[in-house]
């Protein structure tokens, strides 16, 4: 059985000198904004998407279809999609409808659509992990996340990119958490409408009729809650079907670091953001400890299997007895990668 460890890294007061290069103190460092709209006031108003005619539905569907197919499988398909229309379609889209009106507290689309990603059995990394690219430093000393540099006898690290993103995660959690994070909005013309009047009329109004004020304005509030599952949370490999989890009341983020996993807190005991030098010095420590040691047993490759094996697997982690380590993983904030392996193998 395979046990693997789960190391806290305490902040350590020799580490190297964090190079900080921000000046906020108080709620201007603890929050990433302080929007005088809360974020989900105007949930209860959107719109909610309308279920299509099934004629319309139809013919999206095959107009879609002609794209891929040849002439002779194009043919067969509308044969097959006007039989459905006339038989088992208009009973559907009957169950469809009542389905949407004992549900408006979401879409009808909602339930299907996660089912299709969390019945999935393909490997989610490549398949499904979503990826994003930040924008460069302007300062180019902050924009290299590890950098070592040998300094008589000892390593200096550099870590001021990944101690910021650190601190911005938590920043940005905060401000979700006291619903004082500006909320998604599509302006048609910003300068007209994302202005200080379009913010005060709109929080003077009731949630229930926020969109409408919005709206008058030609600006556009989008869902926000989707929001709620961006921290604290990870998929759960399950036999046909993963789960979601969240456990909100994690304070660490997780760091991967030659194949070792390492918890860092970044919250007190009140909530509140530690100091960007305690953060840099927790990782500062976590790359000495990983350079004087060998990679360890890489469990973390594990999540890039086939969904169902990578299930298996689990339960056997959890039976060996790593179901404490294993919820502090799920739970974290985020996780950090350290390493810096580089390969020209596209197999890799």
């Amino acid at each position: 059985m395979l046990r693997f460890e789960l190391r806290i890294a305490s902040v350590c007061r020799n580490a190297p000198k964090c190079r900080s290069k921000h000046t906020l103190v108080g709620d201007d460092y603890q929050f990433l904004q302080r929007s005088v709209i809360p974020t989900y006031h105007f949930q209860k108003s959107l719109r909610r998407l309308p279920i299509p005619k099934l004629t319309d539905t139809c013919n999206r569907f095959l107009a879609s279809a002609k794209v891929i197919l040849t002439e002779t499988d194009y043919k067969r398909t509308e044969e097959a999609v006007r039989s459905f229309e006339k038989s088992e379609g208009p009973e559907l889209q009957k169950a469809l409808i009542e389905y949407d009106r004992n549900h408006k507290d979401t879409s009808y689309i909602c339930e299907p659509w996660f089912d299709m990603y969390l019945k999935s059995r393909l490997p989610c990394p490549v398949n499904y992990n979503p990826f994003m690219m930040y924008a460069p430093d302007p300062d180019a000393r902050f924009n290299h996340q590890v950098t070592n540099v040998r300094s008589s006898r000892h390593f200096v690290w550099e870590l001021s990119r990944a101690t910021n993103f650190a601190v911005s995660f938590a920043r940005f959690k905060r401000a979700l958490d006291k619903n004082i994070l500006a909320p998604e909005v599509f302006h048609l013309n910003p300068k007209k409408s994302d202005t200080k009047l379009f913010r005060n009329v709109c929080k003077t109004l009731p949630p229930t009729l926020s969109w409408f004020g919005a709206v008058a304005f030609k600006a556009f509030p989008l869902d926000m809650s989707q929001y709620k599952s961006t921290f604290n949370g990870t998929r759960i490999p399950k036999k046909e079907r993963d789960v979601l989890y969240q456990d909100p009341t994690q304070k660490h983020f997780m760091v991967l670091c030659r194949g070792k996993t390492f918890a860092v807190d970044i919250f007190d005991d009140e909530g509140n953001i530690l100091p960007a030098k305690d953060i840099h010095n927790s990782l500062a420590y976590i790359l000495q400890t990983g350079a004087q040691q060998e990679p360890d047993k890489c469990v973390g490759a594990l999540t890039s299997l086939d969904r169902d094996q990578w299930a298996s697997a689990r339960e056997e982690l959890v039976e060996a007895g790593n179901a404490e380590q294993l919820r502090s993983i799920d739970g974290a904030l985020f996780t950090l990668c350290l390493d810096d392996l580089k390969s020209q193998d596209p197999s890799r």
